[in-house]
Formats: C-alpha cells, sequence, structure tokens
C-alpha cells in the first residue's frame, strides 16, 4: 500500500484530503468558501453571522443605554420643558400700530344742526377740493328760506309805502313852505304849517324803518340760502380723510368736527404708543422702520421728532411722533403701518425666554402679576418679576428672587398635559 503524502503543485498549491491551501494562506474546500470577513473573524460563514448579531446587540444595548444615560443627566423625565436664566444684553424692539399723517390737517365742521343723510366719502380715500363728503337734511332750512322771503317781500312792500309817504308829505311841506315865503308870512297858518313839517318827517322816519326791515330780510335770506348750500359739505381742499365722524341718520350739532383732512405728503408722521416699561429713554434723531401693510417688504426709515407726555384725552400716555422726510416711494396719508422702535441697548440684565412668562400650570388662573416659574426638585415654584423690555425671543425681568442659572419653565412636554380636564 502506498501512501499518499501532500502534493504541491506548482506556483505554492498544497492539495489534502480534499481541501486546498493556497500560497496565500486562504482556504477552500469543494462545498463554501471563507469571505474576508470569515477570515477576520477566523470563524465558517455560519459562525460569522452569529458574530455580526451579536455587534449588532451590543451597538443596540450601548444606545439605550446612552438614552438613559442622556435622559438621567438632562432630567428629560420631567414633565415641563425649561430653559437657563441668563444674564447678558439686550437691544429691546418695540413693535407698534399706529397710521400715517399728513404735516397738514383741515378740519371740517357742521354748519349747523341736523340729520345726515348721505356719506358718499369713505375713510382713509384720497379727495379733490369739492368732492361731496356728507349731505345734510336741509329741509328745515328751506321753511326759513320761505319765511324769509316773505319777510323780506312785506318789508319792501313797506319801504315802497314808506316812500310814496315821503314823496307826499315832502311835496306837501314844498307847497306850503313856497306859499309862506311867498306871502311873507301871512299864509298857510303857522299850524298848518308845522303839521306838514312834522308829517314830512314822520314819514322820513317810516322809511328808513322800512329800509331797515327790508335790509334785515334781505340779510336772512342771505343766510338762510348760504346755509343751503352748507347742506352739501365739501372737501375744502385737496388731500386724505382721515377721520370721519358723520354717520347717516345721525344728528349733529352746529361746530362739531365732522371730518380731517391730512394736505401734505412729503412730511408724513406716525404717532406710536410708548410700553410703561423700563426700558431706557429714546434718544432724539432715534429710527424706527416702519412697513406698510401693502408693502410689509419696503420698509421707511422714520426719525424721532418728539414725545409727548400726557396728551389730552390720553393720560398716563407716551407717544412717540415719528416723522419720514420725503418717502421713496412716494406714500399717502392714511395708510395703516406696522413700525418697530429700537430701543437703547440693556447691558449686563437678567434675561428670561419669552415663553417663561406665558407658562400657566394645571389648574392656575391667568395671572394679573408678571411672574414665571422656576423649576426646584422637579417642580414648579412661582416667582413674580416685574417686565423690561423684550427683542422678540427674551424678556428683562427684575427679581429678587431670581438669579442665572435658575431653570425656568417654558412649555409642557406633553402638550395635552396643561389643559383643564
Amino acid at each position: 500500500m502506498t501512501e499518499t503524502g501532500p502534493v504541491t503543485e506548482p506556483g505554492g498549491v498544497t492539495e489534502t484530503d480534499g481541501v486546498t491551501e493556497v500560497g496565500n494562506g486562504a482556504y477552500e474546500d469543494g462545498a463554501a468558501e471563507h469571505s474576508p470577513l470569515d477570515a477576520f473573524l477566523g470563524s465558517s460563514p455560519r459562525r460569522a453571522k452569529r458574530h455580526i448579531f451579536s455587534i449588532l446587540m451590543l451597538i443596540l444595548i450601548v444606545l439605550a443605554a446612552g438614552v438613559f444615560l442622556l435622559k438621567f443627566l438632562v432630567g428629560t423625565d420631567s414633565a415641563y420643558f425649561s430653559s437657563p436664566v441668563e444674564r447678558g444684553d439686550l437691544t429691546p424692539l418695540v413693535s407698534e400700530r399706529g397710521t400715517l399723517q399728513g404735516s397738514g390737517e383741515v378740519t371740517v365742521r357742521a354748519p349747523f344742526d341736523g340729520n345726515v343723510l348721505e356719506t358718499p366719502a369713505l375713510g382713509h380715500t384720497q379727495v379733490k377740493a369739492g368732492d361731496v363728503l356728507a349731505v345734510l337734511d336741509a329741509e328745515p332750512i328751506r321753511n326759513d328760506i320761505a319765511i324769509a322771503s316773505a319777510e323780506l317781500a312785506a318789508a319792501q312792500g313797506d319801504l315802497a309805502s314808506a316812500q310814496a309817504a315821503v314823496d307826499q308829505t315832502g311835496a306837501r311841506l314844498a307847497r306850503f313852505e313856497s306859499v309862506w315865503r311867498k306871502s311873507q308870512g301871512r299864509v298857510p297858518a303857522f299850524n298848518e304849517l308845522e303839521t306838514a313839517r312834522t308829517q314830512a318827517t314822520q314819514a322820513l322816519d317810516a322809511r328808513e324803518s322800512a329800509t331797515a326791515r327790508a335790509k334785515a330780510a334781505t340779510l336772512q335770506l342771505a343766510s338762510d340760502k348760504a346755509r343751503l348750500a352748507g347742506a352739501v359739505i365739501r372737501a375744502p381742499t385737496d388731500g386724505v380723510l382721515m377721520t370721519s365722524a358723520a354717520r347717516v341718520g345721525q344728528h349733529i350739532a352746529a361746530q362739531d368736527t365732522l371730518f380731517t383732512l391730512a394736505t401734505g405728503t412729503d412730511r408724513l408722521h406716525v404717532d406710536l404708543q410708548l410700553p410703561q416699561t423700563p426700558t431706557g429713554p429714546l434718544q432724539a434723531g432715534a429710527l424706527a422702520h416702519v412697513r406698510i401693510d401693502d408693502a410689509p417688504d419696503k420698509v421707511q426709515e422714520a426719525r424721532l421728532d418728539r414725545i409727548l407726555i400726557n396728551p389730552p384725552g390720553e393720560p398716563e400716555k407716551r407717544i412717540a411722533q415719528f416723522v419720514i422726510d420725503k418717502p421713496q416711494p412716494p406714500l399717502r396719508a392714511g395708510l395703516p403701518v406696522n413700525a418697530e422702535i429700537q430701543l437703547p441697548v440693556r447691558s449686563n440684565v437678567l434675561l428670561v425666554p419669552n415663553s417663561a412668562l406665558h407658562f400657566v400650570p394645571a389648574g392656575s388662573a391667568d395671572p394679573r402679576r408678571p411672574r414665571v416659574y422656576v423649576l426646584t426638585r422637579g417642580e414648579p415654584r412661582r416667582v413674580y418679576v416685574t417686565v423690561g423690555g423684550n427683542d422678540g425671543a427674551h424678556t428683562e425681568v427684575f427679581s429678587t428672587d431670581l438669579k442665572p442659572g435658575d431653570r425656568v419653565i417654558t412649555g409642557w412636554r406633553d402638550s395635552s398635559a396643561g389643559r383643564e380636564p
């Protein structure tokens, strides 16, 4: 019996019992092939799959442990979202609504007592001089005109009679005096001459009175006709109708303000109410960015012109008047706008997120005083604060019971948690 040993083929291939060893150290058998991963794991393909599964399980366990650790460290098991109180700088922004107004204003008042029949003019519209703004009920005035016309006719009749009496008595007196001079005072009798003189004087007085009555009746008629013309209220000049107090069916009194017209457009201004918060004084020339509702992408710069403290009818208010000189593109008065005022920078102040001031625990009523809730040992603790300015994201607060690093609650993790049952 001949023993067969390993046979080495040229090129470094050794074949033993059906297993071929290649010169680079890899193995082949007739049923399966070893991949590079098998070689790395030092196992057969079946064992390699088991190794891969084990590695995947290990990765999942590590990830789960990491999530658990993160949850433990940051406290995400809390029912609330929270954010730390910070100390830093703040540029407060104030956003207010307003209406552009012209550089000049004309007030249109009611010419007489009466009821409004028509108001064809609409608010914040461009009007031309002579445009009809309102029509008042003029029927009482027409009655007054009829009466004044009758009185004038009567006065004119009295004046004509008085003039005839003046002519008659004057002519009689002239004859008497002529005869008296020619007769050298013998005729007519002295009493007759004095009577003629008295009658002539009385006729002149009656004519003067009739003339005055006729003049008064003429003036009254002219006044009533002017009032009748005023029943149609027209724009006295070109401009923008800013305010209108006239409503159909409304009874108005003489000299009531019915309309306000803005005239100039080269210099517009907008009045904005300043907040009653410790935001610091506005400097002269401070800027505001003005956006017109119809074109919010076109920003106009307005500068502070003056501040009105407690203006008439608005006690305990501060009104800042910002002016736009020669706006580009041109604007007209009456347009509604939104203005954003950038207030002086507040340095090294205590800041909380705006959402912290709006958080309300379940079962709590809406607060009347500003407050935040500090997360203490996982539970909310209410802290009252005084509110300063805000920049749209953070608000300056004042409190002796709040310090940097305290975590203020900004909301519920479960959106339904804060709802009433």
